[in-house]
């Protein structure tokens, strides 16, 4: 009987719940706060990490892109409106 493939950990329960602009003589520069239901908070620029796991690749407007290096993948979070 073949080995069991394992499943790759489950996706933290984190979410956007809001984005700071600021602007510098470099130009806009956002920062995202993520939370998560355990109650940790993240205020993040790009290229730093969120939930151990996640690398913050874009911060827009109304939403943040996370690189995961577990999956290869992107996840997108959005703010509740």
């Amino acid at each position: 009987m073949p080995e069991p493939v394992p499943l790759p950990p489950a996706e933290p329960a984190i979410e956007l719940v809001g984005v700071a602009e600021d602007r510098t003589a470099q130009g806009l520069v956002r920062t995202a706060i993520v939370s998560a239901l355990s109650g940790d908070l993240w205020v993040v620029k790009v290229g730093e990490m969120v939930a151990g796991r996640y690398k913050v690749k874009a911060i827009g407007a109304d939403a943040v892109e996370l690189s995961d290096p577990v999956s290869g993948g992107t996840r997108r979070l959005t703010l509740r409106q």
